[in-house]
């Protein structure tokens, strides 16, 4: 059964001067031990036509040779979702496979479908596309890894005041290891949100087939092609 919980949230500015509020919404499904496989795909409205939308995704998904994603890998280690170019899903630009790995825990092998083959550490994300000449990747560790008074971290008192407020992380260092070996210059790399004062440090081996985030942190997504 498909749960939603909408509901006014309200918290502090980032400086905790003032209070403000917004919506927030959370989706679940609710199931027993007795069905725990399940997947499902989310279509966020943007257009009046949507409904006729929703119905051409459903055909393409059900149509063999013309799925929308794949699903490559469900288990503790890690989550990985391929996203495919569909003949039947009119106005997609997807014009090369889009896989998505959510990392549970380190993997020395990964499915391949995709083209990455590991990722050295857990609780991070990353995505990536490959065309005929190049391979665009993106990473973000979501866990802000704050630095805790003693011991694990439970709830706001566990950090301090200045610390609560300014979130910001430890940087962490994650090791990506591609299928295909790469050029070893990185020219063109972005951070989602141009964030002032950070500086994203890749550096690729001189194999062209690990590419080393060296200090991710805050969330950010970092990509490069």
């Amino acid at each position: 059964m498909l749960k939603v919980h909408v509901e006014n949230q309200i918290s502090k500015t980032d400086n905790g001067k003032r209070k403000t509020s917004g919506h927030y919404g959370t989706a679940w499904f609710e199931h027993d031990k007795s069905h725990p496989d399940y997947e499902y795909a989310v279509l966020i409205p943007t257009t009046s036509d949507d409904s006729q939308l929703a119905d051409d995704i459903s055909t393409a998904q059900e149509t063999e040779g013309s799925e929308i994603y794949k699903v490559l890998k469900r288990d503790s280690t890690a989550h990985v979702v391929q996203f495919l170019p569909s003949k039947q899903l009119a106005g997609s630009d997807l014009k090369s496979p889009l896989t998505g790995y959510v990392m549970f825990a380190a993997a020395k092998s990964l499915p391949p479908d995709g083209p990455v083959e590991a990722v050295n550490e857990d609780n991070c994300l990353v995505m990536a596309e490959e065309t005929e000449d190049a391979i665009y990747l993106s990473i973000c560790s979501p866990d802000l890894n704050l630095n805790a008074k003693s011991g694990p971290l439970h709830g706001s008192r566990d950090v301090g005041v200045e610390l609560l407020y300014k979130s910001s992380s430890q940087e962490r260092e994650i090791h990506v290891t591609l299928k295909k070996p790469v050029e070893t210059t990185t020219n063109d790399v972005k951070v989602h949100g141009k964030p002032d004062a950070y500086d994203a440090v890749i550096k690729v081996d001189d194999d062209g087939k690990i590419v080393g985030f060296l200090n991710i942190k805050n969330g950010f997504s970092v990509g490069l092609n």
